[in-house]
C-alpha cells in the first residue's frame, strides 16, 4: 500500500510540472484520469464488483462538466466563465483536485453503459491530500 501511496504522489507531481492553460486543461485530467486508471484502477462491473477497501471512481461527469466550461471560455473569454471555474483553467491542484473530489462521489451516469472503476481507498486519500 505504500508503493502505491508513492506511486499517487508521484502521479500528481508529474502532472503539476505539465503546462495548464484553458485550452489544455480538458486533455491534462483526462490524461491524468487515465493514467490513474491505468496504473492503479480496476473496471467496476457486475462480474468485477467494489473490491474490499476500495472506492468507486468515474471520472467522466467532471470531464463532460469541464469541456461546458471550457466551451464557456472560447466563447466569451475568461469574463464567460463562473469565479469558481478558473482556477480548473488555470492551477493544477484545482483542476486535478476537482476531477479526484468528483470522480469519487456518486451520481447518476450522464449517458447509457457509462463505465465506472474503482481504485484504492488509500490512493483515493493521498490523491485528495496532495491536491489540497
Amino acid at each position: 500500500m505504500l508503493e502505491l501511496n508513492r506511486q499517487a504522489r508521484d502521479l500528481c507531481k508529474a502532472y503539476e510540472k505539465k503546462p495548464l492553460h484553458p485550452e489544455t486543461a480538458l486533455a491534462l485530467a483526462a490524461e491524468f484520469a487515465l493514467d490513474l486508471i491505468n496504473m492503479m484502477g480496476d473496471e467496476l462491473t457486475k462480474e468485477t464488483p467494489l473490491k474490499e477497501h476500495w472506492q468507486t471512481f468515474a471520472p467522466f461527469e467532471f470531464l463532460l462538466q469541464l469541456n461546458e466550461t471550457l466551451k464557456k471560455y472560447k466563447e466569451g473569454g475568461e469574463q464567460a466563465v463562473s469565479v469558481s471555474e478558473r482556477p480548473l483553467l488555470h492551477d493544477h491542484k484545482a483542476l486535478i483536485g476537482g476531477l479526484i473530489r468528483a470522480a469519487l462521489k456518486s451520481h447518476p451516469d450522464s449517458f447509457p453503459d457509462e463505465q465506472h472503476y474503482q481504485i484504492p481507498h488509500n490512493v483515493a486519500e493521498e490523491l485528495l491530500h496532495c491536491t489540497a
